[in-house]
C-alpha cells in the first residue's frame, strides 16, 4: 500500500470501517511509515476532539465523522488548529447535531451504574494478528412520553424506558457502540532496548501465586507516576530468563502498563492507558498461550479502573470517577465482580441438567452453522446470528466447541437488563476454542427470560478484543 491509498481510505480506517483484508494493509503500513502514522494519530486525536466537543455529560452522538471534518475548513486553524477546531465544534454544536441526524442515547449512572465488559483468561488468534473489536455500550433513547420527542440531556423515566425499548429490543439497545477499545499487543524487544527505561526505575515486583513469573513495569518510576511508554518485565523463574514488551493497541500506538496483578501463575491482569493519570482499562495477558483480552473497560473516559486485587472467586476493582470533564476532580469506587470458572465437559457429564449450560452449547452449534435448532429457538432481543458469525470470522474460521464457562456475577449490570424487560438474567464469559487447540474465541453472553414460566434464551452476545504476544525479531 501507498501513502495516497492510505490518506484516501484514512477516514474508514480511524473509523474502523474498512474490511478485513483493507484494515490488514492498513495496519501494516500505519506501522512502516512514520509519516502516515503522524497523520492517523493526528486524525485519532482530532477525532476524540470531535467525540469530546459534541457531547454533554450524559449523551454520546455518533454519525458520520468525515461529514463533520470534511466541512470544516483547516486552513482558517493552521495555527493550534486542534483547540481552534475544538471551539468551531462546540460553538457550532447544534447545528452538526441537526445536521448529521444524531441520535441521543442515556448512560445514566443511576440507571445502569456504567457497563463494562467482562473477566475472559486469553487466546490465540488464527493468524496471530489481534482484531479491534468494537465495545458494547449501554444505551437508552430519552424520549417525551407524551410527544415521544428525543431530548437532550434528560434522563430516562423507567416507563420511557420500557417503552423506547422493551425485551424485543435489548441486543439492539446493547450494541450501540462507542469504539473505545482496541485489542492490544505485547510486543517483545531486547534487553539492550530496554536499557533506557530500566535506568529509570522499576515498579515493585509482582510474582505469581506459586512464584513460577515475576514482573514489574520499566522506564516509569518506582511509583509508576511517571511519564512515557513503560516497559513491561515478565521473568521466568524456572528457566532463569527474562522478557521485555512494548505494549501497544493494534493501531501501533504505545500505551503504558500502569498496574500489574496476577490472577494464577498464567494470567496476569494489567491496567494499561495512554496516560498515566487516570487509571484506564482491564487486560488479560495469558503468559502461557500468549494472547490478551479485554477484561475490564468503561463506557466511558470519566472512568478509570486503577488497582486490582484478586480472589479465588472475585475480582475488586478500585476506580476513580472524574467529576468535572478537565479531569481535575473525581471520587474513588470501588466495584467486586463475581468470577467462577468451570470445564464445561464436566458441567455436560453432570447428573444435574443444567439449562443455561445447554442453551450456551446451542448457541456454539448455531454460530458454527451446525445446529438444526431455529435462531428463535435459542437467540432472542433482536440478536443477528449473521453479524455474530462474521464477526467470529475476523477472529477464527475454523468451527469451535465450549472449552470454559466463567459465570459473572454483577448485580448492576443484571439489574440494569431486567429494567428492559426481562425477570431474569444470567451472564457468562465463554471460552470455545478449535478442534486443535490451536485458537480461541472469548465472548460475553447474556443470557434472560421473560418470565419464569418461559425458556432461557440469549439476548446478547459480544466478541471481546483480542490481542496477541508477539516475539522478537531481530
Amino acid at each position: 500500500m501507498n501513502c495516497d491509498s492510505f490518506e484516501k481510505k484514512l477516514d474508514l480506517y480511524v473509523e474502523n470501517q474498512l474490511q478485513k483484508e483493507m484494515k490488514k494493509l492498513m495496519d501494516e503500513h500505519v506501522v512502516q511509515c512514520e509519516s502516515c502514522r503522524k497523520l492517523y494519530e493526528e486524525e485519532k486525536e482530532l477525532d476524540e476532539i470531535l467525540n469530546k466537543s459534541l457531547s454533554f455529560e450524559d449523551v454520546d452522538f455518533k454519525s458520520s465523522r468525515a461529514e463533520i471534518i470534511n466541512s470544516i475548513d483547516k486552513n482558517r486553524y493552521k495555527k493550534g488548529y486542534k483547540n481552534n477546531i475544538k471551539y468551531h465544534l462546540i460553538k457550532n454544536k447544534r447545528k452538526y447535531t441537526i445536521a448529521a441526524s444524531f441520535v441521543l442515547m442515556i448512560t445514566s449512572v443511576a440507571l445502569m451504574k456504567e457497563h463494562f465488559s467482562y473477566f475472559s483468561t486469553a487466546s490465540k488468534s488464527e493468524n496471530a494478528v489481534a482484531m479491534e473489536k468494537e465495545d458494547k455500550s449501554l444505551s437508552i433513547i430519552a424520549q417525551d412520553k407524551k410527544t415521544g420527542a428525543v431530548g437532550f440531556g434528560k434522563k430516562a423515566s423507567s416507563v420511557a424506558l420500557y417503552d423506547a425499548a422493551g425485551a424485543n429490543n435489548i441486543s439492539n439497545i446493547l450494541v450501540n457502540m462507542s469504539k473505545s477499545y482496541s485489542a492490544i499487543n505485547l510486543i517483545e524487544t531486547s534487553a539492550e532496548n530496554s536499557k533506557d527505561a530500566l535506568s529509570k526505575g522499576k515498579s515493585k515486583v509482582k510474582a505469581s501465586p506459586s512464584g513460577k513469573y515475576q514482573t514489574y513495569v520499566a522506564g516509569m518510576g518506582s511509583d509508576l507516576d511517571k511519564e512515557g511508554a513503560g516497559i513491561l518485565v515478565i521473568k521466568d523463574n524456572k528457566s532463569n530468563s527474562t522478557k521485555y514488551y512494548n505494549v501497544s493497541t493494534v493501531n501501533a500506538k504505545d500505551i503504558s502498563p500502569l498496574y500489574l496483578e496476577w490472577y494464577d501463575d498464567n494470567i496476569l491482569l494489567i491496567v494499561v492507558n495512554g496516560k498515566v493519570t487516570g487509571g484506564g482499562s482491564v487486560y488479560a495477558i495469558d503468559v502461557n498461550r500468549g494472547n490478551t483480552v479485554l477484561v475490564y473497560g468503561s463506557n466511558t473516559p470519566l472512568e478509570k479502573v486503577t488497582s486490582i486485587t484478586v480472589s479465588s472467586d472475585k475480582i475488586q476493582l478500585s476506580l476513580i470517577k472524574y467529576t468535572d470533564s478537565n479531569m481535575n476532580s473525581y471520587t474513588n469506587i470501588e466495584k467486586t465482580i463475581g468470577l467462577h470458572i468451570d470445564q464445561a465437559n464436566i458441567l455436560l457429564s453432570s447428573s444435574v441438567k443444567n439449562d443455561e449450560y445447554m442453551k450456551l452449547m446451542d448457541y456454539n452449534s448455531l454460530l458454527n452453522e451446525e445446529s438444526s435448532l431455529s435462531n428463535a429457538d435459542i437467540l432472542a432481543g433482536g440478536l443477528k446470528i449473521d453479524n455474530l458469525r462474521i464477526s467470529k470470522s475476523k477472529i477464527v474460521s475454523k468451527p469451535t466447541y465450549v472449552d470454559r464457562i466463567v459465570t459473572i456475577s454483577d448485580d448492576d449490570f443484571s439489574e440494569y437488563i431486567k429494567i428492559l424487560g426481562l425477570s431474569s438474567v444470567k451472564v457468562y464469559g465463554v471460552e470455545s476454542l478449535t478442534e486443535d487447540k490451536k485458537n480461541s474465541l472469548y465472548q460475553m453472553v447474556v443470557l434472560g427470560k421473560e418470565s419464569e414460566a418461559t425458556p432461557w434464551k440469549i439476548y446478547y452476545a459480544y466478541i471481546l478484543p483480542q490481542g496477541y504476544i508477539c516475539k522478537y525479531q531481530q
